[in-house]
């Protein structure tokens, strides 16, 4: 599948409840950084999205 896009299977409820609150205690313990769910990342040609990414606020 290299250089092939697919489509990301949807997560289901469980999984859902646990991005969102491992994403809220993110960002209520660390101030510098934000934590945000299914964005996507494109690094050059190569795109991703994973369930769960922390970034720097600057």
């Amino acid at each position: 599948m290299a250089g092939e896009a697919i489509q990301k299977p949807m997560p289901g409820g469980k999984h859902s409840r646990l991005q969102q609150r491992l994403a809220a205690a993110i960002n209520v313990a660390a101030a510098d950084y934000e934590a945000l769910p299914e964005l996507r990342c494109t690094f050059g040609d190569r795109s991703i999205v994973p369930d769960l990414v922390v970034i720097a606020v600057e």
